[in-house]
């Protein structure tokens, strides 16, 4: 059986109706085809499901027959090139009257930091990047080998021989490449072109500048091309200058000792000539595009790259662009992957396998991951759009595009593509709209609408015309008649007089406070099928006070209670009842605890992210797990970096909250932190946890997004994502996400710490002193109220709230407080500033608990308070050594002592009771 399928051109009218159509010898691909059409004369598109070793595959084929006269593969090529692109952006970028891209693919592979691509790319002779050729049968392009079309336009896939070499002194030698980074061992020809005309290379290496006798080099160099000039200087080993390549000339640069043996002995003044040459299959050819590895070679598998490394053995998503054996038609083909639920991506060798199953002769293999982007030209566009699902959810910005081009002029209407906006009959009095998708010519090129050219007409006297509006005028068949010059469409119309059955579509109803709900109407005739009618004049009311309805049909429930919502279209009418309930949470309700990792789903755009389920001593702020998420913004393509967390199963609301809120450990990495949230009426919406940059913290923090007043129903939360649109800001982090939950009320206040309530004498202490950033909770969420402070800690506190410089500060030489201890720099900040000293004996007492009378002397001291109380304290006599000291917290109203008028200078202080005398101080 043959590997294509023939199908015959058909008639405009009859194209119209179908859904595939071609033009020329389709493919039939191997799988179900899901669509297929013809895109221009010699270009078919096909997209299709394919079983392979058991998983499902999403396949994409532009057939292109380039034997077409209108038809041609080219290949596009960054200018600069550094520049990235995305397939559809540089195809359309491509496109004009007379050159029209009609299909597109990425093409060969490119370095995401210096964004240079990586292999060879010559056009009309032209070498425009020399290339490497990868050492290693695991690399993808370990041999060299091209797609193009050659001298006679025929397209190939075959194996070239770049040639380019240096003569000096009798001597000739193959050169390691052009204007590209120099490595170990290479002799490197750098031209005028080359990065703003430096050679920027390291100082391990040696440089000869040459001039030639003409008065600019013409770039980029050709095959064929010979240039001869004199060394003018020569840049040793060593030397930091990076060196300026000369308009005129050219420079070599080499590293390591067998080039250095070679050119031993060159000085300025010898003559020195580079030359350029590819093999006769390429000479002249239009373009030379290098990639690997081959796939198929004669019909069969041909795979020239270690099947067992990893990037051959990996499924996931691959290009490839393929021939046939006459050389006339070419294939742009893809495999999406990565996709949970979705297509998985092929190994090598099934990819390859496909191919020949396909019909390819030979294949290359392209740039795939991430890069793999295929676009066609769809019915009624100007421009190509994605066809395919990239992996990372979005295009990837890419070097080299390989695209199928139109060279078709703009023909006369032929195919018109209409259609009723209402199925139905029509009843007499009232309208339908007609839709014009598309007007197309012969060369399925797309036709701008100009209304003034459209005709509308209906036959027998059924119908009038306005416009595009078609209103009924009396009983009985007929036709609507749809004319764009040659193109002309006709669509089937019966009027009927008298509406037999009204409805409301949607049926009895039961509804939360709050909720809303889009009621509509439908229309049957006495054979039970659809009538169409004007549904602008339904009238709507409802009985009782249980909620509202609009003109247009949209019932908002108000109070608790039972009633009747009623519809009528002249003498019709159609009721449903209605039931207002109330179980609106009165605070919150908890939407997921982060318990069990399974519930959710990393998703990036432009980054790498992975979570994983954290737990006690790990970062837990509600009951006994926390969802983590690694991401790397770092690794990703310029543009917004984003890492999301995603619900595996719908996280859906009851009614209507007033926000959404969650726990995050944070990083202080300064990025966004925002949510995207749907409505019962299926509209999206974004959520903003923190203002852009605002994520600015370390440790638990609290945090609400408001949930827009014009959402309806119940809501459900889609992502939580952490996002960074500054380049120099996208890096690595770690975040911990805890306790999501929706809020109800306005009032609502969302405890900071699980073990200090609002019924906690020292609540608003804590919890002031927590949200300016000075003392914190542990990472199990708790605040430990009641712990002992240590002088550590005490000092900690102290710098956080004098903002203390503590990286300078002179050692005050306690002997338990080496340099390297954790807390050196804060001791000794607040050492240097004479707020705590040590304990006269050289130490410093670190993990010592602090006691009251300590406290007073540091408070006085880091806040110069002074003053004294009316009457003493009955347990600190006026010669204790901290008198002073606890008098001025008390005539500051720091400290009022004990009810017994004791102030209990050596018992230990908590954490709460320092955090009531330091809020103390601050809050006055």
């Amino acid at each position: 059986m043959s590997r294509f399928l023939k199908v015959s051109v058909v008639c405009a009218l009859l194209f119209s109706l179908l859904p595939v159509l071609s033009a020329q010898a389709a493919i039939a691909p191997p799988g179900t085809v899901q669509k297929q059409f013809q895109v221009s004369p010699g270009v078919s598109y096909s997209k299709s499901s394919y079983t392979s070793s058991g998983l499902y595959q999403s396949m994409n084929i532009l057939d292109i027959n380039t034997a077409d006269p209108y038809t041609q593969v080219e290949v596009g090529i960054p200018n600069p090139l550094d520049k990235l692109m995305t397939v559809t952006s540089k195809a359309n970028s491509n496109t004009y009257n007379g050159h029209r891209v009609v299909g597109a693919i990425n093409g060969s592979f490119f370095d995401m930091y210096s964004r240079m691509p990586l292999y060879l790319i010559a056009k009309d002779n032209a070498l425009y990047n020399a290339g490497v050729v990868s050492e290693g049968s695991d690399k993808y392009v370990s041999e060299p080998i091209a797609f193009g079309v050659t001298a006679d336009g025929k397209n190939e896939i075959d194996y070239f021989n770049l040639n380019m070499r240096v003569q000096f002194q009798n001597q000739n030698f193959p050169l390691s490449g052009m204007n590209r980074i120099r490595n170990n061992e290479e002799l490197i020809l750098y031209t005028p072109s080359h990065e703003n005309g430096y050679t920027n290379t390291n100082r391990y290496g040696i440089e000869y500048v040459i001039v030639t006798d003409q008065a600019k080099i013409n770039e980029p160099l050709k095959f064929g091309d010979k240039l001869t000039g004199k060394i003018q200087a020569i840049r040793s080993y060593g030397d930091t200058t990076n060196t300026k390549i000369p308009a005129n000339g050219f420079v070599l640069s080499y590293n390591g000792k067998v080039w250095g043996d070679r050119l031993q002995g060159l000085t300025v003044g010898d003559e020195v000539s580079v030359s350029l040459s590819i093999d006769a299959k390429w000479m002249n050819a239009k373009y030379i595009l290098a990639s690997g590895p081959m796939l198929v070679k004669d019909g069969k598998p041909f795979i020239t790259m270690d099947e067992n490394s990893f990037r051959a053995a990996e499924r996931h998503p691959r290009s490839a662009v393929a021939i046939d054996s006459t050389k006339n038609r070419v294939f742009f083909v893809t495999v999406d992957g990565r996709k949970q639920g979705g297509s998985n991506g092929m190994t090598i060798r099934e990819f390859a396998e496909y191919l020949v199953k396909m019909g390819a002769d030979r294949a290359l293999n392209l740039d795939g991951g991430g890069s793999t982007a295929i676009a066609v030209r769809n019915y009624g566009q100007d421009q190509v759009s994605l066809a395919n699902l990239p992996s990372d959810g979005t295009q990837r910005s890419v070097s080299t595009i390989l695209q199928a081009v139109s060279t078709a002029p703009l023909g006369q209407p032929t195919i018109i593509r209409t259609y009723k906006k209402q199925e139905g009959k029509l009843l007499a009095g009232s309208s339908l709209q007609v839709g014009i998708d598309y007007i197309l010519d012969q060369y399925f090129n797309n036709i701008p609408i100009n209304q003034s050219n459209l005709s509308i007409s209906t036959t027998n006297d059924i119908a009038a015309v306005t416009g595009l509006n078609v209103t009924g005028a009396k009983k009985g068949e007929g036709k609507i008649v749809v004319k764009y010059g040659t193109a002309v469409k006709e669509l089937p119309l019966t009027v009927i007089d008298t509406l037999s059955r009204f409805t409301i579509n949607e049926g009895n109803q039961s509804l939360n406070i709050g909720q809303s709900i889009k009621l509509s109407t439908s229309g049957l005739d006495a054979e039970n099928q659809p009538v169409i009618y004007d549904k602008n004049k339904v009238e709507w009311s409802v009985t009782s006070e249980i909620g509202s309805i609009s003109a247009d049909g949209v019932f908002k429930a108000a109070q608790a209670g039972s009633g009747k919502v009623t519809a009528k279209y002249g003498n019709n009418t159609a009721s449903i009842s209605v039931t207002v309930i109330d179980n609106t949470p009165k605070d919150t309700l908890i939407l997921d605890n982060f318990e069990d990792t399974a519930n959710w789903l990393s998703q990036t755009a432009r980054a790498n992210a992975v979570i994983s389920k954290s737990v006690s001593p790990n970062p837990v702020k509600h009951e006994k797990a926390a969802l983590k998420l690694d991401y790397d913004f770092s690794a990703g393509e310029a543009g917004t970096a984003a890492a999301y967390v995603a619900p595996a199963k719908p996280i859906i609301t009851v009614a209507v909250p007033k926000k959404i809120g969650v726990w995050v450990y944070g990083d202080a990495k300064n990025h966004w932190l925002r949510g995207k949230i749907t409505d019962s009426a299926g509209i999206s919406y974004t959520i903003n946890f923190t203002e852009e940059g605002k994520l600015n913290w370390n440790g638990w923090k609290y945090v609400e997004a408001a949930v827009p007043n014009t959402a309806t129903g119940n809501i459900t939360v889609q992502q939580i994502y952490v996002a960074e649109a500054v380049a120099e800001k996208q890096g690595k982090g770690t975040l911990y996400f805890d306790k999501l939950q929706a809020v109800y009320s306005d009032s609502y206040v969302e405890r900071m710490f699980n073990d200090v309530n609002s019924a906690y004498w020292a609540m608003k202490e804590i919890e002031y002193l927590a949200g300016q950033g000075i003392i914190s909770g542990y990472p199990n969420g708790e605040f430990e109220p009641g712990a002992k402070l240590t002088r550590a800690h005490a000092a900690i506190l102290l710098a956080r709230a004098l903002k203390l410089n503590t990286s300078n500060v002179a050692n005050p030489g306690f002997t338990d407080v080496p340099t390297t201890h954790r807390y050196y720099s804060i001791i000794a900040a607040v050492e240097n500033q004479g707020i705590m000293n040590g304990k006269g004996d050289g130490t410093f007492d670190p993990e010592g608990n602090l006691t009251r009378a300590q406290m007073a002397v540091i408070l006085t001291n880091a806040y110069s308070l002074t003053g004294m109380r009316d009457k003493d304290f009955s347990d600190v006599e006026k010669d204790y050594w901290a008198y002073k000291q606890i008098h001025a917290l008390a005539a500051n109203n720091v400290t009022t002592g004990y009810p017994d008028n004791t102030y209990k200078p050596g018992d230990t202080v908590t954490r709460a009771q320092y955090s009531a005398f330091l809020y103390r101080i601050l809050a006055n």
